[in-house]
């Protein structure tokens, strides 16, 4: 029986990686996209190619031999793609901080990997703007366990308190599910001006302590960061699982992609447009 990812024909994404010998699996766009802009090679093929079932079929024999403490591939993925930020977001940061050293008399630009790479490498801006808001969201989360690090009086500090690589790795351990949803349904107190959201969902499970003031911090930390930015996090009162639902705007990018592929046809139809509750007309 084909998954629901083959019915809608997805792409399945091989990331190669230093860290394995064979490719990592996703069928995550923008963490390929986010690989991809990162240098490493990513390769895509159609869900239901008979590659990609004999890959499935050979991870799947690795995985039920792979001993009792080793994580799964997807997890090593994620782990993989969470330092990645982390070790940007760090960079970011103290480049930031070195300017204010320097004063506003004086700007310079500090070139980081991603902007030095090819600009074909990330062609959608729509998924550029969705990865963007999720890495800011793993960032916010670095920076409220950094502040509240240093609210601990030095003497009540304990081996546990853990760098910041180590405590995104820990924090993906519980990130068990990430869903891509386009042209997602906005939520009731969405802004009026917002027409077109994707919108990814980060479903964790429960963790030792309560993180929903955590994450909210670090949602509204990520929020800040660009215009269009939605969220809201919720945990459940019987198991302490919880989500966080980000919403993006994509209005401004599919503009801008569909004037680009209207190019000298005049009778193109313009995109659809739709309030709140509305939508396409049914066909009987």
């Amino acid at each position: 029986m084909s998954t629901a990812i083959e019915q809608l024909g997805a792409k399945i994404y091989l990331i190669h990686t230093p860290q394995l010998h064979r490719p990592f699996l996703t069928t995550v766009p923008f963490i390929a996209g986010d690989f991809v802009s990162w240098g490493y090679r990513v390769d895509q093929h159609a869900s239901n190619s008979p590659y990609i079932a004999e890959i499935r079929a050979r991870e799947k024999k690795q995985h039920a031999n792979r001993k009792g403490r080793d994580v799964s591939q997807r997890t090593k993925l994620m782990e993989i793609w969470a330092h990645e930020i982390i070790e940007r977001k760090k960079t970011e940061r103290e480049a930031r901080r070195q300017n204010s050293r320097r004063g506003e008399g004086e700007t310079t630009t500090t070139t980081t990997d991603l902007e030095t790479s090819s600009p074909c490498m990330h062609t959608d801006p729509r998924m550029k703007k969705t990865g963007d808001f999720v890495q800011d969201f793993l960032g916010g989360i670095v920076e409220v366990g950094n502040e509240d690090n240093q609210d601990i009086p030095p003497l009540k500090k304990t081996p546990e308190i853990q760098p910041e690589t180590l405590r995104i790795r820990d924090h993906i351990r519980y990130l068990y599910a990430i869903r891509y949803v386009p042209n997602a349904p906005l939520p009731d107190w969405a802004h009026p001006t917002v027409t077109y959201a994707d919108m990814v969902v980060l479903e964790y499970r429960p963790q030792k302590t309560d993180m929903h003031d955590q994450f909210l911090r670090a949602l509204g930390k990520a929020i800040g960061k660009d215009e269009g930015r939605m969220g809201k996090v919720e945990t459940c009162i019987k198991t302490g699982a919880m989500r966080v639902s980000l919403w993006m705007d994509v209005g401004d990018v599919i503009g801008e992609w569909a004037m680009s592929r209207q190019g000298d046809v005049e009778d193109r139809d313009p995109v659809p447009k739709y309030e709140r509750g509305e939508g396409p007309p049914a066909y009987i």
